[in-house]
């Protein structure tokens, strides 16, 4: 029963994070989300969850497909976060614009 618990717990906090395995999930974790620090306002104790236990709820809930949808989403939404760094070098006897 203890690891029931545990799971559970470790579920509620993978929920809490409001991360989505999927784009579709993500106004349903929210709602969750805020229902849960609501709920949980009063009880202090921080569940640890590490990205193995993420990676179980994400497949309880999302496909393998909608999984990597999402991570291609959010790799083309955080690339490129500095343009500069991909800057081409100066070729000689040209400058590059600051």
């Amino acid at each position: 029963m203890a690891e029931q618990e545990k799971l559970a717990e470790a579920f509620v906090a993978c929920i809490n994070e409001g991360k989505a395995p999927f784009v579709e999930l993500r106004p349903m974790f929210q709602r969750f989300r805020i229902w849960l620090q609501k709920l949980y306002r009063a009880l202090s104790g921080q569940v640890a969850i590490n990205d193995e236990v993420r990676v179980v709820f994400d497949r309880m809930l999302a496909t393998d497909q909608e999984m990597a949808d999402t991570a291609a989403r959010n790799e083309l939404l955080s690339w490129p976060r500095n343009w500069t760094a991909l800057a081409l070098p100066a070729q000689p006897g040209t400058q590059r614009p600051d």
